[in-house]
């Protein structure tokens, strides 16, 4: 929707703006933002959170938080936004959609695609 947005903005600054030489530069900076904008967008999915040893939330290439696997008391699938929580938020733009509880009475709510299923341990059939 950016890029579309991008392009939209040099068909009007092209229409609009009568002095070529500030047209030129303002079409370079546009089309310059372009992969800035995409770069960006690709960090995010590049660098996702995972759950190993630790449990590593990231913000693009930054690493928010670090916490032992053995830290998480409780996961559950929550919908939010960042005005109603307290804690580490790391919403989207859907806001929030999993809660982790960690030890020490620690909150992190954050949005994961799958949900809670990639942070709960699979369930043993009982017989």
């Amino acid at each position: 929707m950016f890029t579309v947005a991008i392009v939209i903005e040099i068909i009007v600054i092209e229409l609009l703006v009568p002095w070529p030489w500030l047209r030129l530069l303002l079409l370079l900076g546009s089309l310059y933002s372009i992969p800035l904008l995409w770069g960006y967008l690709a960090g995010r999915v590049v660098h996702p959170h995972y759950l190993g040893e630790d449990l590593v939330l990231r913000e693009g290439r930054t690493e928010v938080l670090r916490v032992p696997a053995t830290d998480i008391v409780a996961v559950r699938e929550v919908r939010g936004f960042a005005a109603r929580r307290e804690g580490l938020i790391l919403g989207g733009p859907e806001g929030t959609n999993v809660e982790i509880h960690l030890a020490g009475g620690r909150t992190v709510a954050l949005w994961l695609d799958e949900g809670v299923a990639p942070l709960t341990p699979p369930r043993t059939p009982s017989r």
